[in-house]
């Protein structure tokens, strides 16, 4: 006789996706049906991507399965202006096939979240995972910028995934080859130029402006502004070599979207932070430092730059060694801590325009929030307009942090590049 389960509201018009979650809750060892608990499992400006819920359920026995449902929208259109296929695919590559060699060659654990399952089915794709809030983990509040203790729980955790990437580099080749053969560079190789260079250029434009009214008017250059006009006249080739023409011995895996809102916190009773990495959507083969200075200008504030770089280079360094150093490898023969600072410098244009292109969104006020779902016109432009109200929410705050960041640059000599 078959299986009588109860539905949830919720998932009656998705039955695909409901049988896709009671299959992984039987291979929990779990009998699905007693309880299901549906809730959003994001905030609006959270996410833009994926439609994500929280879902607890409740086993006989009582045993509870709490996880997170990252399903692509289904709206072709929808679908196409933001490349979610693509983004899909690249994420459940790296949660099925990267994390797992990774973590069974170092011998420790990654700061991620529990893989349960996935599929890549064309237009169902989904993604389960543990659901990290249930441990005590939450989300920052992006308007506020990252403490500095937030700010070295990252880089702790981006240590231990480059770490953990470098010995699967050094150790075997040929499995790290496959890998980057696997993840997909989604904005700086030719075949995305088309849809991401007009993207960029736009938001140069309005990084540009805002500069200018920071430091008094939207028509007159100063000092930082003319800084960041140059930056934005080298164009796509330039900062696509930043990213792309990498040293072989340095390319590793990379989140690729290192910002708040891809990122989770636990405080310990005794202070302590950690942090979670979350959506590797953008995970691409890089150098570690397109990853730092990616996280550093956009999730705190430039004066915490500015003022603990070098004691946040270290942190991320001493995490480095040591999780290499577990893996059987030594830190100084493989990415000497002396080359940090260089590839920061070499990396400052690229960081600069992206935080002008997340700016808007870290200090967007709620009013201002893009609402995908609202859209009624099944049309690209539709949704990138919608989109764009993002990109049009220039607040105090986003010119406040553009200026300081750039002055930061220039007074520190981090674009010598330009000289």
């Amino acid at each position: 006789m078959e299986e009588q389960v109860n539905v949830p509201q919720i998932f009656a018009t998705d039955p695909k996706l409901f049988r896709f979650l009671t299959k992984v809750i039987h291979d929990q060892g779990l009998t699905p049906g007693v309880e299901w608990k549906v809730c959003e499992g994001s905030s609006r400006g959270d996410n833009f991507i994926a439609v994500i819920k929280q879902v607890v359920h409740v086993a006989e026995g009582g045993t509870a399965l709490n996880l997170l449902v990252k399903s692509a929208p289904r709206n072709a259109a929808r679908r196409d202006a933001f490349g979610i296929r693509e983004q899909f695919l690249n994420e459940i590559d790296v949660y099925e096939k990267a994390i797992p060699r990774l973590k069974s060659l170092v011998g420790f654990d990654l700061p991620v979240a529990d893989l349960y399952g996935a599929t890549s089915s064309h237009g169902e794709e989904t993604i389960l995972l543990a659901d990290l809030k249930e441990l005590g983990f939450c989300m920052a509040d992006r308007r506020q910028g990252l403490s500095k203790e937030q700010c070295a729980a990252v880089l702790r955790a981006l240590a231990q995934l480059h770490a953990a990437s470098f010995a699967l580099r050094e150790g075997s080749p040929e499995e790290f080859a496959a890998l980057a053969e696997s993840v997909r560079e989604m904005f700086w190789t030719q075949p995305r130029r088309h849809a991401f260079e007009p993207f960029m250029r736009n938001a140069n434009k309005e990084t540009l402006r805002l500069i200018r009214e920071y430091y008094g008017s939207a028509d007159c250059d100063n000092e930082y502004s003319r800084a960041f006009r140059q930056i934005s006249d080298l164009g796509y080739d330039f900062l696509a070599n930043i990213v792309t023409k990498v040293p072989e011995n340095k390319k590793v895996l990379l989140h690729g979207d290192c910002w708040t809102n891809n990122l989770l916190f636990k405080t310990n009773d005794d202070g302590f932070v950690s942090a979670k990495l979350l959506d590797f959507q953008l995970a691409r083969i890089s150098a570690p430092m397109i990853d730092l200075i990616f996280f550093l200008f956009t999730s705190t504030k430039p004066k915490n730059v500015g003022n603990y770089l070098e004691e946040f280079l270290r942190v991320y360094y001493e995490e480095f060694e040591r999780r290499l150093k577990t893996a059987g490898f030594t830190a100084a023969k493989l990415y000497p801590e002396s080359e940090l600072l260089a590839d920061w410098i070499a990396c400052v244009p690229y960081g600069l325009v992206v935080a002008g292109i997340l700016a808007p969104a870290l200090y967007c006020p709620d009013e201002c929030l893009p609402n995908l779902e609202s859209v009624k016109e099944n049309s690209r432009e539709a949704f990138v307009n919608e989109y764009g109200k993002v990109m049009r929410a220039n607040t105090p705050e986003s010119k406040e942090h553009l200026g300081q960041l750039v002055k930061l640059c220039v007074e520190r000599e981090w674009l010598r590049i330009l000289n």
